[in-house]
């Protein structure tokens, strides 16, 4: 409701209207702010960003990894990784690709005189485990996104209030989600 002091993202203590865009309560809205299942779905929204960003850095980190070993990126290629059409899988290994692409450590070892056999399996298998995690979160949103477009909160009610009903979810979703950037794209609203 932009009300008191809230903590930005940088951890700086700041009046809540500054941080978040107000929003002026309507009938039943209330119940949107201290119902169970609502504020389960802000947590999950909550999550799935910390976890994006948490899977940049998984691919940040083995790319380090594999350039620390001295390994190869031969591994996360394009023909390779559409032998297991994992979505997840794929989106790993071309960000793999993209930051080892152009790296002298990984060049400095990649000629025909080259007698290395394989890198570790764990160098190896990072695009599998880090898209996994992908497609398990990509399922997470669209759960959520079910969620966030639903605009019934008393099922046995459905059909007999005319237009959108603005219900405790969609109150949530204004409320957990005016101060957060999605880098995707939830379903439109049911009316």
């Amino acid at each position: 409701m932009g009300e008191g002091p809230v903590r930005d993202a940088s951890g700086m203590l700041r009046p809540a209207a500054e941080v978040v865009q107000p929003i002026e309560l309507a009938e039943k809205e209330g119940l949107a702010l201290i119902n169970g299942t609502d504020g389960m779905l802000g947590q999950l929204l909550l999550a799935a960003a910390d976890l994006d960003r948490l899977l940049r850095t998984v691919d940040i980190t083995a790319a380090m990894s594999v350039e620390a070993l001295l390994g190869t990126d031969r591994v996360f290629a394009t023909d390779l990784a559409a032998l297991r059409p994992q979505p997840g899988q794929a989106v790993a290994a071309a960000n793999l690709r993209a930051l080892l692409a152009g790296s002298p450590i990984v060049a400095s070892h990649a000629g025909p005189d080259d007698t290395y056999v394989q890198d570790a399996y764990s160098m190896r298998c990072a695009p599998q485990v880090a898209g996994a995690a992908r497609d398990t979160l990509a399922h997470a949103r669209s759960v959520a996104g079910y969620e966030l477009a639903s605009a019934v909160d008393q099922p046995g009610r459905h059909g007999r209030r005319p237009g959108r009903v603005r219900t405790a979810t969609s109150t949530a979703l204004r409320w957990h989600t005016s101060w957060i950037s999605w880098p995707f794209r939830w379903p439109t609203w049911r009316r």
